[in-house]
């Protein structure tokens, strides 16, 4: 069964000092479970790889290395959309940034874990009753 793969926690596989057991173990469940993303997914990866490079703690040849390696891992476009109103309610409720809410609107609505490394979201997935993967 896939997950729910929220952009931070693939981040934290990109970046040696990032590498903790959690990121590696949720690493190796999405290569064999694979991932559901939504579509903001990408953008928010690429940037924060585009703001490490800018920042000299990667090259460019690191950002497109990192770009293809997520590109061969078994993550895929969620199939649902949730509905706008509903991100908006589970932001407010759980004190989330509609980012966060919106991988727990999937999660919730595909009844699937959520995989992330995120305190805050991770407390609310919990709150609604959605398996988290990467956090004790």
């Amino acid at each position: 069964m896939p997950a729910i793969l929220e952009a931070s926690a693939a981040c934290a596989w990109l970046f040696r000092d990032e590498r903790t057991p959690q990121a590696v173990q949720l690493e190796a469940w999405v290569v064999e479970n694979g991932a559901y993303v939504p579509p903001l997914w990408a953008l928010e990866v690429a940037n924060v790889l585009v703001l490490a490079a800018r920042k000299g703690r990667i090259d460019q040849a690191d950002v497109t290395g990192s770009l293809a390696r997520l590109a061969r891992l078994g993550i895929m476009p969620s199939p649902h959309q949730p509905e706008i109103q509903r991100v908006a309610e589970l932001a407010t409720k759980h004190g989330l940034t509609t980012y966060d809410a919106l991988y727990l609107a999937h999660a919730m609505a595909l009844q699937l874990p959520l995989a992330s490394l995120d305190r805050d979201l991770t407390a609310a997935a919990r709150a609604e009753a959605v398996t988290v993967l990467g956090t004790s």
